[in-house]
């Protein structure tokens, strides 16, 4: 139980930090390095995927669309982070 809590704290401090990281790999257009920092917080557990982490996630999205599909990231995550924002903490408590 102690071990699950503090996981999840780790996870609550690492996730922020991933998607600035994304965000900030994004102003040069390094599409790749911030699809694999987003690619780390979509791995994260449903029950870890509050409303502010999927909020930051489809901000992040909105800027790499906006950029180019011609990477193989650009064209895979799409999918991903459309499952990731259907299935978060809240949705998945409500079933």
């Amino acid at each position: 139980m102690a071990l699950q809590r503090l996981r999840r704290r780790r996870t609550h401090r690492l996730t922020p930090t991933e998607l600035d990281a994304a965000r900030a790999h994004l102003s040069p257009g390094d599409l790749e390095a911030a699809g694999a920092r987003i690619t780390r917080v979509l791995d994260l557990p449903v029950g870890l995927r509050t409303t502010p982490i999927v909020e930051r996630v489809v901000t992040a999205a909105d800027q790499m669309s906006a950029m180019s599909a011609t990477t193989r990231t650009a064209r895979e995550l799409p999918d991903r982070i459309n499952l990731c924002t259907t299935y978060t903490a809240q949705a998945s408590s409500n079933e």
